[in-house]
């Protein structure tokens, strides 16, 4: 026995010591090296006037970073040598252009030229490298222009401001505070710096909201009534920025500068019209304006109510719904919900019309007046309220998923589905079954669910346990997966027919994988497109697999179409020999593809003017040539479905890169596949853009 203890003892003392040498070897060995790669068709493309060093500097990339590997470095040093002279440094070049995917960084350090060639050496490398368009430039030079010393910012507040902009809207709030002169630039640098535009670098009219807000607010600034310039910025700043287009007037667009605004910002109209609602209504139901002459809410009262407004005068009907009764109404000039001024302004903060009020009392007994207020803001009926009563008995004391089923309910109809839902599904599925049940439809989602629940048997590799289990038994994490795609196939939020996707489901082919059957029958329209699909999978080459086959064809609507679909998809997959395309590829490009052929026009037109030999091929690659020629069978991108059941299932992918160029390029064919024909005969010198540009060039080419 002791010997044993012994023999013990001896190993797990070499356990230890081998344990200690192996953390010690870990922490003495070196880290691991980055690999890094030259692109050979890069340094092809790089100006003469580079000698065979300088040239593979510039084209050395970061092995973990592969889009980095184009010829991007190339394009950016030839336009460096245009716009810069001559005479430019290498060493500038190389930091500009190293890894870059365009001539934006170099264009970028061009617009720094108003601030001087002291600043723009001393900032201008951090400021534009990597910079994917010429906006952190432009903004620098803007807030370096900036006129009086109070309006000064430092160098490196500039820098940092600049180089985080996603679009103009920050800059064109810092322009409007000093054009107005409410406050100082540097005051309102921390507000203006966090403001949302339209995420785009373009003139977006988009990016115009807060500055035209600001403009419109410059002259409510009364510190004696309580609302300083600091409230007015603040309040601008939360402007949305969607809201602004919708305020144009007709025919006429934003050209992106603040010099002539014509539109007006829903937020600003919103607090001038609020300082017209007296304490007291008429006999129509209506504000007085002459019974009482004092307002019913303060300045700061009509700030909260108007913050971020949608609508200038939604904010103020909810305000005058929930504070006095309508006509007819014993009272006429007593509050209708019971709550003080201050109450209903966080009730009816950034309304679209009375809805918040009207639910608010049809909540009755239902809550505190907080959590009341909390499930009817932002209503549009008193559709929550309804809803929120009936789902008392399936909820209990549950509030938080009774709230996230009801609060933006439009009847009481997803409680009466709620309240029918299969006893297995837990609370929070049957949230994410019945939310968005419109009125009249409270049984079609649950008799959805029902009705698939034995044909998810049917498919290949269907789930062992989906439905008819309790969720706590379901240990499979893809059993889980397949049992969130049904619910949101036959959620409201899901499909915007769920009995349709469910005899979709039941009719789909059994050779599909469950969870593509259930993808491809979400949002069906409707039971006609049924037979079209099935007579897609039927006529489809068996070799075809399961994802390839549901994308194309879930978008099928005629017999018609579902022929020229297939045409398309077999030949883009088979005889195409640029770009080589996959079978996923050609389902993408080919779903919407009609009779006359358009899709496949364009494919051919592509296929039989470019080679992988031709000056620009690299533009043009599967994806940018699926993007292009599949508009021309939808009159929309390319069908890309997301599939979450958190999210829409429809989705399109619209990629719009903005970046400056100086070549004007002239197609007059107006077939698409002739605008990516042309592109790719320019040298790539002239090319100063990145691949998803000719999406944009060319997708707008008509057939």
């Amino acid at each position: 026995m002791i010997r044993l203890n012994g023999l013990i003892a001896l190993l797990l003392a070499s356990i230890c010591i081998l344990s200690i040498e192996s953390a010690a070897a870990a922490k003495s060995a070196p880290p691991a090296k980055t690999a890094f790669f030259v692109s050979e068709e890069c340094e092809k493309r790089v100006p003469s006037s580079f000698n065979a060093a300088q040239k593979k500097q510039l084209c050395t990339f970061d092995g973990t970073d592969k889009s980095s590997g184009t010829i991007g470095p190339a394009i950016c040093a030839s336009v460096a040598k245009q716009v810069l002279g001559g005479n430019v440094k290498f060493d500038t070049v190389l930091q500009l252009c190293q890894g870059a995917s365009s001539a934006a960084p170099v264009q970028c350090y061009d617009k720094l030229e108003p601030a001087g060639n002291q600043l723009r050496t001393k900032y201008g490398i951090e400021l534009c490298a990597k910079s994917d368009s010429t906006l952190p430039g432009e903004c620098f030079a803007d807030l370096n222009g900036f006129s009086g010393t109070a309006n000064r910012l430092k160098p490196e507040q500039m820098l940092s401001f600049c180089k985080s902009l996603e679009d103009r809207a920050p800059l064109l709030c810092l322009q409007a505070v000093q054009d107005t002169k409410m406050l100082t630039v540097p005051q309102a640098f921390d507000v203006c710096k966090e403001v949302v535009g339209s995420g785009e670098d373009s003139s977006s009219p988009h990016n115009l909201a807060v500055a035209t807000c600001l403009r419109e607010m410059q002259t409510q600034i009364k510190p004696s009534f309580g609302v300083t310039a600091m409230d007015v910025l603040k309040f601008c700043a939360e402007s949305n920025p969607n809201e602004f287009l919708d305020t144009l007037p007709e025919g006429e667009e934003a050209d992106g500068s603040t010099d002539s605004l014509t539109g007006t910002s829903p937020p600003a109209q919103c607090f001038t019209e609020s300082a017209h609602i007296k304490a007291a209504a008429s006999t129509e139901g209506a504000v007085s304006e002459h019974s009482v002459t004092a307002p019913l809410l303060s300045p700061k009262q009509r700030l909260s109510l108007c913050s971020n407004a949608h609508t200038a005068l939604g904010p103020i009907n909810c305000t005058i719904s929930a504070m006095f009764r309508g006509p007819g109404k014993p009272g006429a000039a007593g509050t209708n919900t019971g709550l003080k001024p201050a109450e209903v302004v966080e009730l009816c903060q950034g309304a679209l019309n009375a809805g918040p009020a009207m639910c608010f009392v049809e909540s009755r007994n239902l809550g505190t007046n907080v959590e009341r207020s909390h499930l009817c803001n932002g209503a549009n009926s008193a559709g929550p309220a309804q809803c929120y009563r009936r789902s008392a008995s399936t909820f209990r004391n549950d509030v938080g998923n009774r709230s996230l089923l009801c609060i933006s309910a439009t009847s009481e109809d997803p409680a009466l589905c709620a309240n029918s839902a299969p006893h297995y599904l837990s609370l929070s599925e049957k949230v994410d079954l019945c939310s968005n049940t419109p009125s009249s439809h409270a049984q079609d989602s649950v008799r959805c669910l029902t009705a698939v629940e034995a044909a998810s048997k049917q498919f290949r590799n269907a789930p062992k346990k989906a439905l008819g289990y309790f969720l706590d038994s379901l240990w499979d994490a893809r059993d889980r997966k397949s049992r969130e795609l049904l619910i949101h196939m036959c959620s409201f939020s899901g499909s915007q027919d769920p009995i349709a996707s469910a005899e979709c489901f039941r009719a789909a082919p059994n050779a599909l994988e469950h969870d593509d059957a259930a993808r491809m029958c979400t949002d069906i329209p409707s039971t006609e497109v049924i037979q079209h699909m099935q007579l897609c999978h039927r006529i489809l080459p068996k070799d075809w697999g399961s994802e390839e086959a549901s994308v194309l064809c879930e978008s099928t609507t005629s017999r018609e179409q579902v022929e020229a679909a297939l045409r398309c998809a077999v030949e883009a997959s088979t005889r195409m020999t640029f770009p080589k395309l996959t079978k996923l590829h050609a389902a993408q490009l080919c779903a919407y593809e009609t009779a006359k052929s358009p899709v496949m026009a364009c494919l051919k037109e592509v296929n039989r003017g470019v080679s992988a030999s031709s000056n620009s091929a690299y533009l043009l690659t599967p994806e940018t040539v699926v993007h292009v020629c599949s508009l021309g069978g939808s009159g929309e991108n390319v069908n890309t479905k997301t599939y979450s059941p958190t999210n829409t299932p429809s989705t399109h992918t619209n990629t719009h890169t903005h970046t400056h160029t100086n070549t004007h390029i002239a197609v007059t064919n107006t077939n698409p596949g002739a605008c990516l024909v042309k592109l790719a005969t320019y040298s790539a010198s002239k090319l100063i853009f990145d691949a998803t540009v000719p999406q944009n060039i060319c997708a707008h080419a008509e057939y």
